[in-house]
């Protein structure tokens, strides 16, 4: 009983984390500058063979790559204010 729980759990686990990446890769693929025609060809890939094109895309492509639609690169180009830090030092 105990396994049949844990084999259930790691199930739905595997389950939604693939999903979580599914949609991140479409995502990643509307906002992409690629033409339309890739576009409708990778959703296609993705309704008929979702796994095989997930990795596919994620080989291939990336996930946000160098855009800036990152949290860290819309971190990297925040500045801060320069009245928090003129005491510093002080």
């Amino acid at each position: 009983m105990t396994w049949d729980f844990m084999w259930t759990s790691f199930t739905v686990y595997v389950f939604l984390a693939f999903l979580f990446l599914l949609f991140i890769v479409l995502r990643d693929l509307f906002r992409s500058d690629i033409s339309g025609t890739a576009k409708a060809l990778w959703v296609v890939a993705l309704v008929f063979l979702p796994i095989l094109s997930t990795i596919g895309y994620l080989v291939i492509r990336g996930v946000g790559g160098d855009d800036g639609s990152g949290v860290a690169s819309r971190m990297a180009n925040v500045q801060p204010r320069s009245s928090e830090f003129s005491t510093i030092g002080r």
